[in-house]
């Protein structure tokens, strides 16, 4: 059995069904009103990311990661580094793998965002004590880490 399709509206369908294949995906959802409010914390330096990165959710994580890497504020970084900390999310791969070039510090700061990086990096969360506690284990890290994304570069 045999189907005629006026010519014109065949050539609207495939059309149509070509333009769906090829259409943007769809805009991640809007942050919500809590993410623009954390993020003025953060630009200000008043955030206590101790308490606040218990309110973040996942639907947060991709936001907070663009903001990261909007940044060129080592200060603010960290303190993101540190409000994501515990995400597995996969949209903070190039926080983590940047997070490995903060600068050395007067203060832990620095140490910590390492140790949050290469945890992430190791896909195991419950490094993070190690690498925080054990510089040396974590320059260690570090080096071999620098030396992959090095690699991944060429």
């Amino acid at each position: 059995m045999a189907f005629l399709v006026e010519p014109k509206l065949f050539v609207f369908a495939c059309f149509m069904l070509g333009a769906a294949a090829h259409a943007a995906p769809p805009a991640p959802p809007s942050p919500r009103p809590y993410v623009a409010q954390l993020l003025a914390k953060v630009r200000a330096g008043t955030v206590d990311t101790e308490s606040e990165r218990d309110h973040v959710k996942p639907e947060d994580v991709a936001h907070l990661a663009q903001a990261y890497l909007a940044s060129t504020k080592w200060k603010e970084k960290a303190l993101l580094v540190e409000l994501v900390q515990d995400s597995k999310d996969a949209a903070l791969a190039p926080v983590m793998w940047d997070a490995l070039d903060v600068p050395d510090c007067s203060d832990d700061t620095c140490w910590w965002v390492r140790a949050v990086a290469l945890a992430w990096l190791d896909g195991d969360l419950g490094q993070f004590s190690k690498y925080y506690e054990d510089r040396k284990a974590c320059r260690a890290a570090l080096d071999r880490r620098l030396k992959e994304r090095a690699k991944r570069k060429r």
